[in-house]
């Protein structure tokens, strides 16, 4: 059976509403009422209330909000919905704007846009205009991935930057020929990995390799905290070349001890240095 709109337009006192006469019997899938307070003697909470037989009531379905004395509303139930005071709520005026979803919560929850199945959960901008998220308070923005987070862009560059629509602060790019660059116009650029056992990992796969280089006057430097060390191993970290502690001081582990001929290469004559 088709659903069958019932439209009760009587203005009624709060406390009344509709009776399903006796014959029928209905499934409600949603309820509007416009509520008119300008005569309210104090504050109100918009409540549908559902009274089964024998006055018994089966139901109460509160708003999330109080209404101030003499305020108006036009409220809606419908399943599916949390009343609480941590719901989300969405701005209906964006036709042609932008669509704000944010919490009323301000003990530190938060909107989760979540994927349990195996789709994903993918952020499209088809227009002209940026696809941002922008932190307006003191926490964090915060992207986490269990195994990949990945940063795509068809044909054009990939920004991550401290100010709008990439701005003067640009912190990472990625260009449309795939090369990542991480920049800094006022400070450092730091690579982290806080996780124990762990570390930041510079690896090239291909044939390129890795270029650490300045364009600038200052230096390229490699630093360890007090008790670390600066190490340069083979790959499958078998076999240690250089070593530079905390102090500055330089170990070479595999120098030969023979004139290994050629040009320019350091070996241990007996204790002594030599460059080929």
């Amino acid at each position: 059976m088709a659903d069958v709109l019932i439209n009760a337009q009587a203005v009624i006192n709060a406390g009344q509403g509709y009776t399903v006469p006796g014959s029928q019997e209905i499934i409600i899938k949603a309820v509007r009422t416009s509520y008119d307070g300008s005569g309210a003697a104090g504050s109100f909470v918009p409540t549908l209330r559902l009274v089964a037989p024998g006055n018994i009531t089966a139901a109460e379905c509160p708003v999330g909000q109080t209404l101030a004395a003499g305020a108006s509303a036009d409220v809606t139930w419908f399943p599916g919905v949390d009343p609480a005071a941590t719901a989300i709520r969405f701005d209906v005026n964006n036709v042609g704007d932008w669509l704000s979803i944010e919490t009323t919560d301000a003990s530190g929850n938060g909107v989760n846009i979540r994927d349990d199945g195996a789709g994903g959960i993918t952020l499209v901008n088809s227009g002209d205009g940026d696809l941002g998220l922008f932190n307006n308070g003191n926490g964090d923005i915060r992207i986490s991935a269990t195994k990949l987070l990945a940063l795509t862009s068809s044909s054009q560059e990939v920004l991550i930057s401290a100010g709008p629509s990439g701005g003067a602060s640009i912190l990472a790019q990625i260009t449309g020929s795939g090369d990542f660059s991480a920049i800094s116009d006022t400070g450092n650029v730091n690579l982290v990995a806080s996780h124990d056992p762990g570390g930041v990992i510079l690896r090239a796969d291909g044939s390129g390799g890795i270029l650490l280089s300045t364009t600038g006057t200052g230096d390229i430097k490699a630093r360890v905290a007090a008790g670390d060390r600066f190490r340069v191993l083979n790959q499958a970290e078998t076999n240690e070349g250089l070593r530079v502690d905390d102090s500055g001081h330089v170990f070479m582990f595999k120098l030969p001890t023979m004139n290994p001929g050629g040009s320019g290469q350091l070996w241990n004559n007996a204790g002594v240095v030599n460059i080929t």
